[in-house]
């Protein structure tokens, strides 16, 4: 998530990435933070940049979505890919950003205490959080729509990153 852009204004340049880890429609489903929803995905209304109205807005496992405010690369600081377009601000401290069809249960979140000026806090495919680490666009660091670098650490010892949708899993034993 970049909620506190430097080379661009919050409104225009914050962005967010969500890794798919199951296949679906992202028809419906529904922005929030603190509880509440706040935006609602609607293809009707081209918040789903090239599906047309009435088509299910389909993904599938490691596909990777940035979900941004702008889709203009002269206005978003150049950003290299936008898939869903969102009105809700991001908070630069204590704040949180979730996903889902269903407030009680949404199928991703996230939580912040503070985040850094003109970069990105990234999750790599061990799970461990940073700061984004390489310059994209107009300068902000960070790397969306892209697999966010290692922080630091090593997977645990039963867990590997799966090389097609780069997600921790389980290592499969062969038989």
């Amino acid at each position: 998530y970049h909620a506190n852009p430097a080379a661009v204004s919050d409104g225009d340049g914050e962005w967010f990435e969500v890794v798919v880890s199951a296949s679906g429609d992202l028809n419906g489903l529904m922005i929030g933070k603190a509880g509440d929803w706040a935006d609602e995905v609607e293809v009707e209304d081209g918040d789903v940049l090239g599906v047309e109205p009435g088509v299910c807005a389909s993904v599938s496992p490691g596909q990777r979505l940035v979900f941004a405010h702008e889709s203009d690369p002269q206005v978003n600081c150049e950003l290299p890919q936008v898939d869903v377009l969102f009105d809700m601000a991001l908070n630069n401290s204590n704040s949180d950003v979730m996903l889902g069809y269903d407030v009680a249960n949404p199928v991703a979140q996230v939580s912040w205490t503070s985040v850094s000026n003109g970069a990105s806090t990234a999750r790599d495919a061990m799970g461990n959080w940073c700061a984004g680490q390489d310059a994209y666009g107009c300068g902000d660091l960070g790397s969306p729509g892209a697999p966010n670098p290692a922080c630091e650490g090593a997977p645990p010892g039963d867990q590997c990153i799966d090389p097609d949708t780069q997600i921790m899993r389980q290592i499969e034993f062969p038989s």
